[in-house]
This record gives structure tokens, C-alpha cells and sequence, in this order.
């Protein structure tokens, strides 16, 4: 047990958590997608972000860019220190 909480903490303190706005799945898919198709040599990894930053735009306009920045920067307020080192947003 004291292993698997030792993970658990790790994790927490260093891993990137789901992005859990609006929408939340929709990035995450989209990404993943990209990143397969990069993987796989369908795409190139430009072309794939490129792909990713259309279609997120596309998810934000959708649910109201002001409303996902407001809750964006909400989210990523209880982040970790380390992981908000990370994300440049310390």
C-alpha cells in the first residue's frame, strides 16, 4: 500500500491531469488523434499541430472563448507547483 501511495503522490505532484472544462474530452481526442497519425507516419508532426490548433479553436469558439479562459485559468490555479513549472505558469 504504501508503495501504490508513494505512486499516487508522484503522480499528483508531477503528471498532467485531465483537462476537465468544457470540452475537456474534445481537446484531449483531438490530440490524440494527432499524436497516432504523427506516430503512424500519416502525418507530420507540423501538419498534425497545425490540425490540433484549427480544431481546438473550432472546440473553444463552440463553447465560448471567454468562459474556457475563465475556467481554464481556474483549473490550472490548483495544479501542482511542479506541474504548473511545467506549464510556464508558475
Amino acid at each position: 500500500m504504501d508503495e501504490w501511495l508513494e505512486v499516487q503522490e508522484w503522480q499528483v505532484e508531477n503528471c498532467f491531469p485531465p483537462i476537465s472544462i468544457k470540452g475537456g474530452a474534445e481537446y484531449e481526442t483531438v490530440l490524440g488523434e494527432a499524436v497516432t497519425a504523427v506516430l503512424n507516419n500519416v502525418m507530420e508532426p507540423q501538419e498534425a499541430l497545425d490540425e490540433v490548433a484549427r480544431k481546438w479553436e473550432e472546440i473553444t469558439e463552440r463553447y465560448g472563448r471567454e468562459e474556457q479562459i475563465e475556467s481554464w485559468n481556474s483549473l490550472k490555479s490548483i495544479y501542482s507547483p511542479n506541474v504548473q513549472r511545467m506549464l510556464g505558469i508558475e
